[in-house]
């Protein structure tokens, strides 16, 4: 017999004799691997899910922990996938974070908790020197996503102290032309008209996660009040207040102004609630209606 012939049915036996053959994942950028060997550094892969399949069958098979699969893919229940259902694969366990708009690393890796060198060496990519695009997705190894029981998320919002003692109220949440690039997109706060150095309070106690620079934001403080919850003062001149610092309900934390994409002196306040915008006025009720 032919040695090339023998060779290659050799090659055919040993193939069929190997078992099950790995999964297929398809990486963001189209192309198709196989099983772990798919999930490449920097890169968020993509799998198609086939009959069969259990979301934690899928996550051993490429390595990840199972709530990994569920933050990346916003799934309550790990037994409701379905056939063809497509699935995002981070290269390691955390989660993937889509930027919004004035975000920063610094403050994305302050939102998880997570040293910024992470952040960086997880995303070789991404370069926000010139700011970071809105929509962009970034991989967060070790980050985790706090989930709200159903309870709580109907639950009324406690009431907060007024950000600033006076002011008047010109743009509110909700879609807007935006007055700088006249482009159509959502407004996630209020904005409150004041004069430069009007003192800014901490509408509740917290913890400050983030006080500096942060792209159209300006001068921002973002304090974390537990819970998931967190609120936004944008635009300020003068920052009193430093990352880490525990503050009370109605301290000081800032001076306004208009630094940043701002056409004005004025006050951008936001809540947030699991990292998403939510409308402020139910939490300033009886001030604002």
């Amino acid at each position: 017999m032919d040695i090339k012939l023998l060779a290659a049915a050799a090659a055919i036996y040993l193939g069929m004799a190997g078992g099950q053959q790995p999964v297929e994942a398809q990486d963001s950028d189209g192309g198709v691997n196989s099983g772990k060997a798919a999930l490449k550094p920097g890169i968020i892969s993509t799998y198609v899910v086939k009959k069969g399949d259990t979301l934690r069958k899928i996550a051993e098979m490429h390595g990840l922990q199972l709530t990994t699969l569920q933050w990346s893919n916003n799934i309550v229940n790990p037994d409701l996938i379905k056939v063809n259902q497509i699935l995002n694969l981070p290269p390691v366990d955390g989660v993937i974070h889509d930027v919004e708009e004035g975000q920063t690393l610094d403050e994305i890796a302050a939102l998880y908790k997570i040293p910024l060198e992470a952040l960086l060496n997880a995303n070789p990519d991404i370069d926000d020197h010139e700011g970071l695009v809105p929509g962009a997705r970034l991989i967060v190894p070790g980050g985790r996503l706090q989930v709200t029981s159903p309870k709580k998320q109907v639950s009324k919002p406690q009431r907060f102290l007024r950000p600033v003692s006076s002011g008047r109220i010109t743009s509110r949440f909700g879609l807007r032309v935006h007055p700088v690039s006249r482009s159509k997109r959502l407004h996630a706060g209020l904005d409150i008209a004041v004069s430069t150095g009007t003192t800014v309070k901490a509408c509740r106690g917290g913890k400050v996660i983030l006080a500096r620079k942060a792209g159209g934001y300006g001068n921002l403080v973002i304090i974390d009040h537990g819970n998931g919850l967190t609120t936004r003062y944008g635009h300020n001149s003068v920052l009193l207040v430093k990352p880490g610092q525990r503050v009370t309900r109605g301290q000081v934390i800032a001076k306004s102004g208009s630094t940043g994409v701002s056409t004005g002196p004025h006050l951008h306040f936001e809540v947030r609630k699991n990292g998403s915008a939510v409308n402020p006025v139910p939490y300033l009720k009886g001030w604002i209606k």
